[in-house]
């Protein structure tokens, strides 16, 4: 951050994750995946005049927010098979959600219908943690991860460097 008027430094302005917005095929078949394998409700629709823009914010209990959007015409985007591919592209490789159980909530969004795309593991970069990937059936990336809740608040590791 550069200084202030009195040459001191600014502090960043507090910021919170509000919602992940996707782009989706079929909004009303993407509404209702997404509402039944993670128990989300339906928050409020949105049409923006004079656009061809669909959407629909869905809401869980937990306060955590996907917003869902349609374009007729829409070009599909690229699919990832796992992690390692998305990260050959840039741009959006995944979601992540946090999962007391990862192989249950893994069985669970599976037999939901999502795509398995990388069973539970341990966590390359957390250790003692395990994760899992799985997508929608748009192709949207979505892991799942036990990231200990010691581990939450903690700042970056050693490995992680903060980006300039």
């Amino acid at each position: 951050m550069t200084g202030g008027a009195d040459g001191g430094a600014e502090t960043a302005p507090m910021l919170s994750w509000d919602h992940v917005a996707l782009s989706v095929g079929d909004l009303e078949a993407a509404r209702d995946w997404w509402c039944h394998a993670l128990d989300l409700e339906p928050e409020y629709h949105l049409a923006p005049p004079d656009t061809d823009l669909r959407g629909t914010m869905l809401l869980h209990s937990s306060g955590f927010r996907v917003e869902l959007l349609h374009r007729p015409g829409a070009a599909a985007g690229p699919s990832y098979a796992g992690p390692l591919e998305a990260a050959g592209v840039l741009g959006l490789g995944h979601v992540c959600l946090r999962a007391d159980d990862v192989a249950a909530a893994y069985d669970v969004l599976v037999g939901r219908g999502a795509v398995p795309r990388k069973p539970p593991s341990a966590s390359p970069a957390r250790p003692g943690a395990l994760n899992a990937f799985v997508s929608d059936p748009d192709g949207n990336l979505i892991e799942i991860l036990d990231r200990p809740r010691t581990d939450v608040a903690r700042g970056p590791t050693t490995h992680e460097r903060p980006h300039p």
